[in-house]
């Protein structure tokens, strides 16, 4: 059988072949395709998170006390009252707790979340370096399979196909 594509195309396929068929696979069994993961805050019950922020009714305040008492003083100065530079942590926390109910600490964790699909390492790590600042935070490249994925393995199987193919006859 006999695929006619432009040249461009068909160097372009060639090299993504060759990369897919040569790269270390993580770990994954084949077929297996690269996500960009990313770790991001999520809300948990209070004493399931693995560290705490403070927060009001739009989201989040402060991640210590200190940066609170900050947040505060920035915010409420005119309320606040006129020792509060002499309160200690524990005064100012009551304070803030009888003064300001709408902020509290809630407890968060990290979750991994998981954006687009790539044949290559090389292709996910060029997409983090020209988009990585679109996302929350750092990005990193995934290795997964596509386990019981019949279109995606047809597909990965040509990849190494062509270039085991292209291997032989130069």
């Amino acid at each position: 059988m006999l695929i006619n594509v432009p040249d461009e195309m068909g160097a372009a396929l060639l090299e993504l072949a060759k990369e897919y068929a040569t790269q270390d696979n993580c770990g994954q069994a084949a077929p297996m395709y690269f996500s960009v993961e990313v770790k991001e805050e999520v809300g948990k019950p209070e004493g399931c998170g693995w560290f705490q922020k403070w927060c009001d009714s739009e989201g989040d305040v402060a991640d210590t006390e200190e940066k609170l008492f900050e947040y505060i003083k920035e915010y409420n100065e005119d309320d606040l009252p006129t020792d509060w530079d002499e309160l200690d942590s524990d005064d100012k926390l009551e304070w803030v707790s009888e003064n300001m109910p709408d902020i509290r600490l809630v407890d968060y964790d990290l979750e991994p979340k998981y954006y687009e699909c790539f044949f290559t390492k090389k292709g996910c790590e060029a997409h983090i370096a020209m988009n990585g600042h679109n996302y929350s935070n750092t990005p990193r490249p995934y290795a997964n399979t596509f386990w019981r994925n019949p279109d995606m393995k047809l597909i990965a199987d040509f990849l190494t196909a062509l270039h085991n193919n292209t291997k032989e006859t130069t």
